[in-house]
């Protein structure tokens, strides 16, 4: 019986290694996050100027976590939520 290369009996998949999918899983809760934020955003009508702003960061960088052409970093992560109140 094969029980994978570590003997735990769980069989190795390539892509879906424990680092991966704690990735994934940083990632998937990145996203949230963001959708969070860009939700507070428009129900506040306000600029993405005042929302970087508020939050501490450059607009163009919020402006691109917004777009999703890029994730927040740890710093960032932890400034969005402070600014959600989480």
């Amino acid at each position: 019986m094969n029980h994978g290369k570590h003997g735990h009996g769980q069989v190795n998949q390539p892509g879906r290694s424990p680092t991966n999918e704690n990735a994934m899983t940083q990632e998937h809760d990145k996203l949230q996050l963001i959708q969070k934020a860009r939700a507070v955003y428009e129900h506040r009508q306000i600029t993405q100027q005042r929302m970087a702003d508020e939050i501490g960061i450059p607009r163009r960088t919020l402006e691109e976590w917004l777009q999703g052409r890029r994730l927040p970093q740890a710093s960032g992560t932890t400034l969005l939520r402070r600014w959600l109140g989480d």
